[in-house]
């Protein structure tokens, strides 16, 4: 089971994505004939549409890449301070309270600005991993988009804990190891091949607090999101219980409350548990999600039963078996052995 559910949402991405890009080729002398071949689109579009169709802006995007070349793109559109090129989502994150925050915000918001992205933010014990996938087929652009993703992150990171943080890893598949030499120093120097696109950082740093952290930005950042949720959610998009399980998930969910979702949002309790009942689900089943999916985790990754116990807020760990045993209809012990099983036969 995943923390993730992927909305019925359209596919589309915000225009001021495209915008960075368009200055920075016509820096350059490049014509928007060979900018926008291939499109619809004209430079018009980008300052009076508020959202563009994906296949237009990746066609805009195999266009960069055949004019610049991937190293040019990467170390002109994504590095460095570009954060602003995330609109809406770069101010939430640099005016976020801390690190974690901030993160999330980038997830939650990333739902509803950049559709063809999948972002999942879950912990595992001692390391974070921040997940990049995509929603479409995105071929011959899977490296680029991966990298620029990763740049983006990784440049957040130094802004809020500094520029030495050599304990993060950025994980890359094996089918585009032939494309990392792209990729800056400090990312291509601490990359690694997994079956997944991520980043992982230490989950102490979550915590750091943000030294451009900006109350009142923050709670208009988080405003705007609910608004923007309430909107999608009214188009059939279950990004409700996206963003409550992202919470779930993010951290333990022993503490976590339907308050503690709703305020985060700006909102009453009585508007969350709407909203999540027109998706077809409520506050308690996704705990309970959570907690399922916590405690797999956990098991797999080596942890103790009662340590997992523990960990959910079970102050007897007999509690948990018996919750376990009856959500997944097997013990802890044998669950574990039963996937390890599993696993090794896939290898």
């Amino acid at each position: 089971m995943t923390c993730h559910f992927t909305p019925n949402r359209l596919l589309m991405i915000r225009s001021y994505h495209t915008r960075i890009i368009h200055r920075e080729v016509k820096n350059r002398g490049i014509s928007d004939r060979l900018l926008f071949d291939g499109t619809s689109l004209t430079a018009d579009d980008l300052w009076h549409t508020a959202t563009l169709p994906n296949e237009e802006f990746l066609q805009v995007i195999r266009n960069v890449r055949a004019l610049l070349g991937e190293e040019v793109f990467l170390s002109h559109v994504y590095s460095g301070p570009n954060i602003a090129a995330l609109g809406h989502i770069g101010l939430a994150m640099m005016s976020s309270p801390t690190l974690g925050a901030g993160l999330s915000a980038l997830v939650s918001y990333f739902q509803l600005e950049a559709s063809y992205w999948n972002l999942d933010m879950r912990t595992y014990g001692g390391v974070t991993r921040l997940s990049i996938d995509f929603d479409t087929d995105v071929g011959e652009l899977t490296a680029l988009l991966v990298i620029a993703a990763q740049i983006v992150i990784s440049n957040y990171i130094s802004d809020v804990v500094g520029a030495n943080h050599s304990s993060i890893t950025y994980c890359v598949r094996e089918k585009i190891a032939d494309s990392i030499s792209v990729a800056p120093d400090p990312i291509k120097n601490h990359m690694r091949l997994t079956p997944y696109y991520a980043v992982e950082l230490p989950t102490g740093l979550m915590d750091a607090p943000s030294p451009f952290f900006d109350e009142q930005n923050w709670n208009s950042s988080m405003l705007d999101l609910g608004r923007r949720m309430q909107m999608a959610s009214e188009q059939h998009s279950k990004v409700f219980t996206d963003h409550v399980m992202h919470r779930l998930c993010f951290k333990s969910p022993a503490g976590i409350t339907v308050k503690d979702c709703a305020s985060h949002l700006h909102m009453s309790v009585r508007t969350l548990n709407r909203r999540l009942e027109s998706e077809g689900t409520s506050f308690t089943e996704l705990k309970a999600r959570a907690v399922d999916d916590i405690a797999k985790r956990l098991l797999l990754s080596g942890t103790s039963v009662d340590a997992v116990a523990y960990e959910l807020g079970y102050e007897n760990p007999s509690n948990f078996r018996r919750r376990f045993k009856d959500t997944n209809n097997l013990s802890p012990r044998n669950w574990v052995e039963t996937q390890l099983r599993i696993n090794e036969q896939a290898r």
